[in-house]
């Protein structure tokens, strides 16, 4: 058994103890419906000397308890772990994080990439290639004014040039896949809708990356402009 397992067991004993402490109490404090037995009761409590004996909870609680106690001792491991399994639900660690399987030459490209990157001369023809749609310019990086750029020094201002660059990147990718789901949305009556929407949640993805590094890029500004130019509602420095 292991040291989890071991320790899932011990808490769910505990909260059994507990529940019964309760229910202890509870029937404690629960008057006798017998007025007989209540004197009777009453007259045991006190001992040869006259004072008040301690009260100890009723002998069939305590029976209940230990026999809980006892049943989950003597349950076989396999049953205790079903059991804690329907308590606590599935365990997480053991969920299948992974995907269906893509094409093989596929993945061994994705990984090539991924690992590597592409060379200049391949990059620099897909960027070549892949134009920004006439009606979704947002997908070209946003560029810095001069004025702007003037503010930074040169560190800054080739982070900022790298971060522009990645964007582009982006956008081009994201160009290439709204070309290819623009002709399946034009046949969707033909095409599996799965596809189409593999498509949108890859261009998702792709949108909230670009506008990921955007906001990043307006943060690394900030530390340039005093508070006059932060506050937009100050018409006066």
């Amino acid at each position: 058994m292991t040291k989890r397992g071991k320790r899932k067991l011990e808490n769910f004993k505990q909260k059994i103890k507990q529940k019964m402490r309760k229910l202890e109490n509870m029937m404690n404090t629960f008057p006798s419906s017998d007025s007989d037995s209540s004197s009777s009761s009453s007259s045991s409590e006190l001992d040869t000397s006259g004072s008040r004996a301690p009260v100890g909870p009723p002998e069939t609680t305590q029976t209940v308890v230990q026999a809980m106690v006892h049943r989950a001792d003597d349950q076989p491991q396999d049953n205790q772990n079903d059991y804690l399994e329907t308590l606590l639900g599935t365990n997480p660690s053991n969920e299948n994080t992974e995907g269906p399987e893509i094409a093989a030459d596929l993945a061994l490209h994705w990984e090539s990439y991924l690992s590597t990157g592409l060379d200049r001369d391949s990059r620099k023809k897909l960027m070549d290639q892949w134009k920004i749609p006439s009606n979704c310019k947002y997908l070209k990086a946003p560029a810095l004014n001069q004025e702007v750029q003037a503010l930074l020094s040169s560190v800054d201002l080739k982070k900022d040039n790298f971060q522009q660059n990645i964007q582009d990147i982006v956008g081009k990718g994201i160009t290439a896949e709204s070309f290819a789901l623009t002709k399946l949305l034009s046949q969707r009556e033909t095409i599996d809708a799965t596809i189409t929407q593999a498509l949108v949640d890859s261009g998702k993805l792709l949108t909230d990356i670009f506008h990921t590094i955007s906001t990043h890029r307006k943060y690394q500004l900030l530390k340039y402009f005093n508070e006059c130019a932060k506050n937009r509602n100050q018409t006066k420095c």
